[in-house]
């Protein structure tokens, strides 16, 4: 079992729906399950934020992505559990190298710079400054110093967000890349295609994607209205844009492209379930497995389903890496979210007897 991965455990206070929380035990596959509203897509912005936090658009992602602006005002109130934003939200946890700590409190804040809360940065409201606006400020910070960042974030406009970095001892932060269901991005898919032509590793993509189409031949990568597209050419000749070869085809070669460019990175998928079909779970997780392994990757994926979970397990042990598998049920609790653990002995064992796990 590779052990070289990010995170080896997280906890979460007072973050979105999640009151306390402690995982224990990541391995570099980590799967996470529980009934509806219990912080699993939580667990999933919060590291993505602890990650990319010098992006601005990461603190509207959740809202983004379901077609909605970050409300206005007092929008980031919603980090906070039950939107008390008296109270600091903390992510932490063990990581390589150390101790990895983000807490968020509303406070304050000077603004230098300034992004848009939908898509492009604009400098509208660059020259606003002053320590009077209300926002949030972001800390992270290592337990050997190595890595201290301090981020402020005001609204002040519906439409923008504003935001201060101040970065103190600066080391490499993995990586993180977002792959959710709602939130494809084809121009993205062309652009690391790009460098995969370049480094001449197509074929191997090829091999990846040939898992839904058995009969497909090679992408060619197109201009059309100077725009970069992406098309399938199957090996009868006929060529198809890859938006239009379903939800489930979109979603592998999105995740195929970002784990075969990232080194080191730290994936995120949702709505799994909702996108890949159950009879192709299987071998998706097989590819997850052995793209994790080369790349040095770590993945966290929210599933809903017993039927996912199963071909996991299935999909990992047909690669010989089963023990790089891990489950995490939620369970919300009177004063904390609970984690039921399983490395893969426990969910192989779990499996076998019909215990319901989801």
């Amino acid at each position: 079992m590779s052990t070289n991965y990010f995170f080896k455990s997280l906890n979460f206070e007072n973050y979105r729906g999640i009151k306390k929380l402690s995982i224990e035990n990541l391995r570099r596959v980590n799967l996470i399950g529980g009934n509806n509203g219990v912080g699993k897509t939580s667990i999933l912005d919060g590291i993505f934020l602890m990650l990319a936090r010098g992006n601005p658009l990461v603190i509207s992602r959740p809202f983004m992505v379901r077609q909605s602006k970050l409300p206005f005002p007092n929008g980031f109130d919603y980090i906070f559990h039950d939107f008390k934003s008296d109270k600091i939200a903390k992510i932490s946890g063990a990581a390589q190298g150390g101790d990895y700590s983000l807490s968020i409190e509303s406070a304050a804040v000077n603004i230098q710079f300034n992004a848009q809360n939908t898509v492009a940065s604009v400098n509208e409201f660059s020259g606003m400054s002053g320590g009077n606006n209300k926002g949030i400020k972001l800390t992270v910070a290592t337990n050997n110093n190595a890595l201290i960042d301090i981020i402020e974030y005001f609204q002040p406009a519906e439409d923008n967000i504003g935001f201060t970095l101040r970065q103190g001892n600066v080391a490499q932060t993995p990586a993180a890349a977002y792959v959710s269901s709602g939130v494809l991005n084809p121009a993205e898919d062309a652009q690391r295609y790009s460098i995969l032509m370049k480094e001449r590793r197509t074929e191997r993509l090829y091999d990846y994607l040939r898992l839904l189409y058995s009969d497909l031949k090679n992408i060619q990568l197109l201009q059309e209205g100077g725009v970069p597209v992406l098309y399938v050419e199957f090996s009868d000749g006929s060529m198809v844009q890859t938006a239009l070869l379903g939800g489930g085809f979109q979603m592998m070669l999105s995740i195929s492209l970002l784990m075969m460019t990232i080194k080191n990175g730290v994936f995120l998928f949702d709505e799994i379930d909702n996108t890949i079909h159950y009879a192709l779970l299987k071998d998706f997780w097989a590819l997850v497995s052995r793209l994790a392994d080369e790349t040095n990757g770590q993945v966290f994926a929210v599933t809903h389903s017993r039927e996912c979970v199963a071909s996991a397990i299935e999909g990992f042990k047909s690669v010989s890496r089963l023990p790089d598998l891990a489950y995490f049920r939620l369970e919300e609790g009177l004063e904390q979210t609970n984690c039921i653990a399983y490395d893969s002995s426990d969910l192989v064992d779990a499996m076998s007897a019909d215990w319901e796990i989801r």
